[in-house]
């Protein structure tokens, strides 16, 4: 698409320098979201599995964990769109993750901050909690839980469940 739009042809191992470029910046700019280790603690104190979907290469993940140090909570139940072959918004990362789980599709819940997430979390037949920003207009999504704070989510998660 950029060969098309610029008229410019690229080199062939443009793709690959690019994604060594982005990796490369994400060892510098990775930030943690606020809120996420105690929502993480909060969640794993549940008893509740995790895992993450992610269109993300796992060689991206490795390093935002790195940078996070967010990789102890998920250890191998890290799950690529990249390696499925099929980015969000289909939903093939998400039956993925479930089906590895062990868990039928309609018991998952999604924490999402994307539009092409959350559609893949429908379509997936999950329920889906999408982290908005406040101030930010979230996307009209029939069915989508909306949060503002991380801290918010387990209590939606013991609501979900019925213990609350």
């Amino acid at each position: 698409m950029i060969e098309q739009k610029t008229g410019t042809t690229l080199a062939p191992d443009w793709a690959a320098m690019m994604q060594a470029r982005f990796v490369a910046a994400m060892e510098k700019g990775a930030k943690p979201v606020t809120g996420v280790y105690a929502m993480l603690d909060a969640v794993r104190a549940m008893g509740l599995p995790m895992r993450v979907g992610t269109n993300s290469s796992m060689e991206e993940m490795a390093v935002k964990f790195a940078a996070t140090n967010l990789g102890s909570y998920f250890g191998d139940r890290v799950h690529s769109a990249v390696d499925v072959g099929a980015p969000k918004p289909r939903p093939d990362i998400y039956l993925t993750a479930a089906r590895q789980e062990g868990v039928a599709p309609h018991a998952c819940v999604v924490l999402e901050d994307s539009l092409p997430g959350a559609q893949a979390a429908l379509a997936a037949g999950m329920t889906c909690v999408m982290l908005v920003e406040p101030g930010k207009t979230p996307p009209e999504l029939p069915g989508v839980l909306r949060i503002e704070h991380l801290s918010e989510f387990p209590a939606v998660l013991e609501r979900l469940n019925g213990q609350g």
